[in-house]
């Protein structure tokens, strides 16, 4: 939950709740450097300065754009932040209304920031109670405006910034060696141009991988959901801006708030549609293999008197090793190129050496000179390394009978290669079996909302059959003509005390992790 002050927690359970609200836009996208945080007594009121929320004190790059207030021209905002499951990524969107009569938010007319009303402008929402606002959504819009011109109105829909990461592509393959989630995930968004200081990777990650390789052109997201799903933690990134990762057990235990019929206006239960009883997980596990010829020159590459030429050798795998080639003049054992004089491979010749190598994971760049006076050919490359290849494959399956039977088979099929122990496949399935197997496991629930609410929440429900700590998945609030709508989907929790080696007492109250 978002730190608050007192006056907003007396406002969340008051009768007469003012609701308050604030938008900014940088349609110009101008990128304000001065910017910094809020100083008391040494920045100006309505300066460039940020007045920094209670939670945070990094200034990311999102923070800096010139952002234009448009909270007078709100008729509705929508915000919702969804936790994908099972054990996934966190993503916001969002949807605003502003008033058009004016035709202000219309491209191609007379408006100052008509040439500005374009996809990807920065926006942020905040929301709140009685002028006092919390931080609600930081992102971009993804389209043009939608226009309604009877109404008067332009609707924009928006993504947060991690959306807009997760459609980069990765410039560089890159290899990592015995890495851990938190680690890997640093390297990845480091691609693709975040900062450290935008990223919170402190938790511990229970994930390690022996080999990590991605492809250059893959898209980000792609590969980051896939760690996150072997991991079993959740990335998102907060109200705040902040990109941040949580490991398993790093989620909350205390209860933040208590719903009841006092404080809950409907809600529903999950249907056999969010059950999972059957569990399928299959991985290829990866292994280094010991040093080996790898790559072989399919065509004989002439190099003129006195230059130079470049031969690409494209690996069936990737390596972690690939050894410079050594000139001989036959065939041997070890890592070679033979060069002859004559196009047949018949008269040797030793003026062609290797003056630049470049490896990488799956490629290596091969430069050749020529230092003779005659034209020559290289014949015959040999390239060797030690490749990581696919050595085993883990399937394991789980499952509930008892839920089958109730509610027949709900298979649920994981195919990862981030997954290198059989014990830590087995445990995955059995959480997610334990977590999903029974209907009624998840609430949607309409409360009389509190805008500090954060995914990850531990939540007490008192709801008839319905008691217990659940987890916050989803968050969705709509604000409409000074209204207030908040609904939240709640998962069954059980908090479970860990055994920590060397502390807890064996055949005592703590599980083992998974």
């Amino acid at each position: 939950m978002q730190t608050t002050t007192s006056q907003f927690d007396s406002r969340v359970n008051a009768i007469l709740r003012p609701i308050s609200w604030q938008l900014k836009i940088s349609f110009n996208k101008a990128f304000d450097s001065d910017v910094t945080f809020f100083t008391l007594d040494q920045s100006l009121l309505d300066g460039p300065d940020l007045l920094t929320t209670l939670d945070n004190d990094v200034i990311q790059e999102w923070d800096k754009y010139a952002y234009q207030d448009f909270s007078t021209r709100v008729i509705g905002i929508e915000v919702s932040r969804e936790e994908v499951e099972p054990y996934s990524v966190v993503q916001a969107m969002a949807d605003i209304t502003l008033d058009n009569h004016d035709g202000y938010f219309t491209p191609n007319s007379d408006s100052p920031i008509s040439s500005y009303i374009l996809p990807r402008r920065p926006a942020r929402i905040m929301l709140g109670f009685g002028g006092s606002v919390l931080p609600q959504f930081i992102g971009l819009t993804e389209q043009m405006p939608e226009l309604d011109k009877n109404a008067g109105t332009a609707k924009f829909h928006l993504t947060d910034f991690l959306s807009f990461l997760f459609d980069r592509k990765i410039d560089d393959s890159t290899m990592l060696q015995n890495k851990s989630t938190g680690e890997i995930l640093t390297v990845l968004f480091g691609l693709v141009g975040v900062l450290p200081a935008q990223l919170d990777f402190t938790a511990t990650s229970f994930n390690r991988i022996p080999f990590f390789y991605v492809e250059k052109g893959t898209v980000l997201g792609t590969v980051v959901r896939e760690l996150m799903e072997a991991e079993q933690g959740r990335l998102y990134m907060n109200e705040l801006g902040t990109i941040t990762f949580q490991n398993r057990q790093d989620f909350s235990t205390i209860p933040v708030m208590f719903f009841d019929k006092s404080n809950t206006i409907d809600y529903t239960t999950s249907g056999e549609d969010d059950i999972i009883n059957f569990v399928e997980l299959t991985s290829n596990v990866y292994t280094e293999q010991i040093e080996q010829s790898i790559w072989q020159s399919s065509e004989v590459t002439l190099v003129k008197a006195g230059s130079t030429a470049v031969v690409w050798a494209t690996l069936q795998d990737p390596a972690t090793l690939i050894t410079t080639p050594v000139y001989s003049d036959v065939k041997i054992g070890s890592s070679h190129f033979i060069t002859t004089e004559d196009v047949n491979g018949t008269i040797p010749n030793a003026s062609i050496t290797i003056s630049d190598i470049d490896k990488f994971a799956k490629s290596a760049k091969i430069t050749f000179s020529n230092a003779g006076s005659s034209d020559a050919y290289v014949y015959a490359i040999d390239l060797w390394g030690t490749p990581v290849k696919v050595s085993d494959t883990i399937l394991v399956e789980d499952l509930d009978q008892t839920s089958i039977d109730q509610f027949d088979e709900k298979r649920y099929v994981l195919e990862t290669k981030y997954i290198q122990k059989r014990s830590n496949a087995q445990s995955k399935a059995a959480i997610i079996i334990d977590d999903y197997k029974d209907i009624g496991s998840i609430l949607e629930v309409q409360v009389k909302g509190n805008m500090a609410l954060q995914i990850g929440d531990i939540v007490t429900v008192g709801l008839d059959s319905y008691t217990g700590n659940y987890a916050v998945k989803k968050i969705a609030q709509q604000m409409v003509d000074g209204g207030y709508r908040q609904k939240l989907t709640l998962k069954e929790r059980e908090a479970r005390l860990y055994f920590i080696l060397n502390q807890s007492l064996l055949d005592g109250t703590e599980v083992l992790s998974p």
